[in-house]
């Protein structure tokens, strides 16, 4: 599939996914897909519920519209219209040749994703040992395990710190330095 998703797999195809229904995924020939990783995660009462996409939701009515079409595809399996159409519109504005987005969910994701990305980069160049993010203390990069270690606020980080350190495949904490002021 050529677009601007950056995928997991890239030379893997993925349906589109128009519509869902219950636990039921369908592709615009209508192909029905049995959702077995979104429905098991995060779409515990199925595709295509009218009544939780609009009422009383306050959604705006496009958001309100594809709620109530599909709730969640997992990007290893499936893409959609709008996420392929939304990746175009945003190559088009970015100044890379070729731009491709890995789209997640939060901020914590984003870092998380990163720093995992930063990694899998230095494995791929051969660098097994180059395994090391470098923040400052005060900074804040999310609330997972792996953020934490990078985050340098005392307040959120004490409680786990003794988790950050490689013992059983844990994560291991980070270096900080003190911030510029």
């Amino acid at each position: 599939m050529k677009g601007h998703v950056f995928y997991r797999r890239m030379a893997q195809d993925r349906p589109i996914v128009e519509r869902g229904e219950g636990v039921y995924l369908y592709d615009p020939d209508g192909r029905r897909y049995l959702d077995a990783s979104g429905r098991p995660l995060v779409v515990n009462i199925g595709h295509g519920i009218t009544l939780v996409a609009h009422h009383r939701s306050g959604a705006p009515q496009a958001m309100a519209k594809l709620a109530a079409q599909v709730a969640y595809v997992h990007g290893s399996t499936f893409t959609t219209a709008v996420l392929e159409a939304y990746s175009d519109r945003l190559a088009a504005r970015v100044p890379l040749i070729d731009a491709r987005f890995y789209h997640v969910s939060s901020g914590t994701e984003a870092v998380e994703t990163a720093v995992k990305f930063a990694r899998q980069v230095q494995v791929a160049k051969g660098q097994m040992r180059r395994d090391r993010i470098i923040a400052r203390w005060g900074s804040y990069h999310g609330a997972t395990l792996g953020t934490l270690a990078v985050s340098g606020k005392a307040s959120m980080r004490n409680l786990y710190a003794t988790m950050f350190h490689r013992r059983g495949g844990t994560p291991q904490d980070m270096p900080h330095i003190e911030p510029p002021y």
